[in-house]
């Protein structure tokens, strides 16, 4: 069984038109509530997902940010054989990276700082991997600027880079404080689209009958498994950056 984590009010009116992850009283297990770090929790019947057999409960924990990911392209809503380019090479992009590969587009470039884990973005099959835009040859810009990092830096550079009538998605959650500077001229001359994605929305099952099909890798996208002993050395490790997705096992 897998858990969607999102809980609606299902009063206000955004939940009352469909938009449920703008819920005005948005809530979720193991954000607002106890979640998998608890010793027990409780999920809405409406929440829980049957996975088939063949699935390994503990690689399922990829099945929630996947639906995230999932959101990302309902929100874009790219063309086939869009030009893409992601920022960030960390769970979240290397998922955007697969997805991208699914739906269709001609290319695939990932950035990120850190080298090992541009390394698993090649070993995905990427179009290509660097440390900054200007190592690829593309003047005129991609058709799709997907930030996963939520960092102003990379923010600010990838709206700078979006081609004549593409789009920006800010998928990376950043901090409150992040601003960044955008040009307004440019975005009506060029036709630009800049959007967000925030959470799951009725993307969740469809995460999940994607996982069964294969995908994701869990041995590439699942990096370590640790025993709940050692839950505060994931915490850590998580916080520096080393490694993809930690799963902490009972």
């Amino acid at each position: 069984m897998a858990v969607d984590p999102s809980l609606h009010c299902h009063e206000c009116r955004y939940c009352r038109s469909g938009r449920g992850n703008l819920c005005d009283n948005w809530a979720a297990i193991g954000v607002t509530v106890p979640g998998g770090a608890a010793e027990f929790a409780v999920a809405p019947v409406a929440n829980c997902v049957k996975l088939p057999e063949h699935i390994d409960v503990t690689d399922a924990a990829l099945i929630e940010p996947l639906s995230c990911a999932v959101r990302g392209y309902d929100v874009l809503k790219s063309n086939l054989g869009s030009e893409v380019l992601i920022y960030g090479s960390g769970t979240m992009g290397l998922m955007m990276l697969e997805l991208a590969k699914r739906t269709g587009a001609a290319s695939v470039e990932v950035l990120d700082v850190n080298a090992q884990r541009l390394e698993t973005a090649k070993l995905l099959g990427c179009t290509g991997a660097a440390a900054r835009a200007e190592e690829f040859d593309r003047p005129g810009g991609w058709d799709v600027v997907i930030d996963a990092t939520g960092n102003a830096g990379a923010i600010q550079d990838g709206l700078g880079r979006v081609a004549k009538g593409g789009t920006f998605l800010q998928f990376g959650v950043a901090d409150y404080a992040t601003t960044a500077v955008i040009e307004p001229y440019r975005i009506y001359n060029q036709e630009i689209t800049i959007t967000g994605s925030m959470a799951v929305l009725h993307s969740y099952e469809r995460a999940a009958a994607l996982f069964a099909s294969g995908v994701l890798d869990p041995a590439v996208f699942i990096s370590d498994r640790l025993p709940l002993e050692q839950y505060p050395q994931a915490i850590d490790q998580f916080k520096a950056g080393v490694g993809r997705k930690i799963v902490v096992q009972p």
